[in-house]
């Protein structure tokens, strides 16, 4: 049965933009619906939430397969169809070009090279849309750049709805840190781990550093070794934060001192922007392109994240870092709408 994705009832006026509008087809991630016991949230739904709705005539459906897509485009009779993600396969966009000839087919990828490379299959489906004319959609101006000249490709960076929450976490002895995310070795939470002991030592602080652990996606080794560092310094805790819906999450984080994504490879990074809505300061890598510099440490070196830390916690950056994140999602917009418009 075709899920369409929760939203606004559409009026008329909506439903005659829609047609030969975008459709955004996400397929229904059971896995993470699974590990994390939420309803389908990730950050990868909201940042799809995000684009349809700030770009008049775009839509999204909720999928499992090919049929249930079919069914969608039929509905909404879209000239643009993007799917989320590197998942239908070349035969199921073959069936849909057979069917609607005259809709273009994208495929809308979320992720860098480096998480990419780590996927053979994503490369070999990537080789097989090339050869039908089906296009992508890069969110990442570096995977943009290195992919440009070898598959049709546009830069189409995210949208994020930046609210102004203040973070309301009082001074005390403890010093809690956010670190969330799915686990995996290219988000690098261990060395951050590490410079957040290091730092709450530093200011005579216990340190409560806080993850989400479960949604693992070949992250268990990190899990094992968080774990282990933590029993070496027994003063300090992990605490296993549950996953929850996007706007309680931005709530939980106003209880934070400070945010960390300090990570090896990156496009977008929602959690980054939902530390600025909720009024945190934070410390990430050059990865995430639209954030003040003044935050960036090297994610090789637990001291850079450390001195970082003590800049960001001492400076105001979250009113740059909102005006940034703004500035950015104003782009984005102006590009989503001329690629609707094209």
């Amino acid at each position: 049965m075709l899920k369409v994705a929760r939203r606004a009832p559409l009026t008329s006026s909506k439903l005659s933009s829609v047609s030969n509008g975008i459709l955004f087809c996400e397929k229904v991630n059971h896995r993470f619906k699974r590990m994390t016991g939420t309803r389908q949230a990730s950050g990868l739904s909201n940042c799809i939430a995000m684009i349809t709705d700030n770009i008049e005539g775009a839509v999204r459906a909720h999928v499992d397969d090919v049929e249930q897509s079919i069914v969608a485009i039929q509905r909404y009779s879209p000239s643009k169809v993007v799917f989320e993600g590197v998942w239908l396969s070349a035969e199921g966009c073959l069936k849909i070009q057979k069917m609607f000839p005259g809709i273009k087919i994208y495929v809308h990828i979320h992720s860098n090279i480096p998480f990419l490379a780590a996927e053979s299959s994503s490369f070999l489906s990537i080789l097989q849309y090339k050869d039908i004319g089906v296009e992508i959609i890069w969110n990442c101006e570096h995977a943009f750049n290195a992919m440009k000249s070898i598959i049709n490709s546009h830069y189409l960076p995210n949208i994020y709805a930046c609210k102004a929450l203040s973070k309301v976490k009082t001074d005390d002895q403890f010093l809690d840190v956010a670190c969330h995310g799915s686990m995996r070795l290219l988000k690098n939470q261990v060395i951050q781990a590490m410079a957040a002991i290091n730092y709450a030592n530093t200011i005579g602080k216990t340190l409560r550093f806080h993850v989400n652990m479960g949604r693992s996606e070949g992250g268990d080794d990190v899990k094992s070794s968080l774990k282990a560092l933590f029993m070496m310094n027994k003063k300090h805790s992990l605490v296993e934060a549950k996953w929850l819906d996007h706007s309680h999450f931005i709530k939980s984080l106003t209880l934070m001192d400070i945010g960390l994504q300090v990570s090896m490879s990156e496009t977008f990074n929602i959690v980054a922007a939902d530390f600025v809505t909720a009024g945190v300061p934070m410390v990430v890598s050059p990865e995430i392109e639209w954030a003040f510099p003044g935050c960036f440490a090297d994610c090789r070196s637990s001291a850079s994240i450390e001195r970082t830390m003590s800049y960001v916690l001492n400076t105001e950056t979250v009113g740059i870092n909102r005006l940034m994140l703004e500035h950015y999602s104003n782009e984005a917009k102006k590009k989503w709408h001329e690629f609707s418009q094209a």
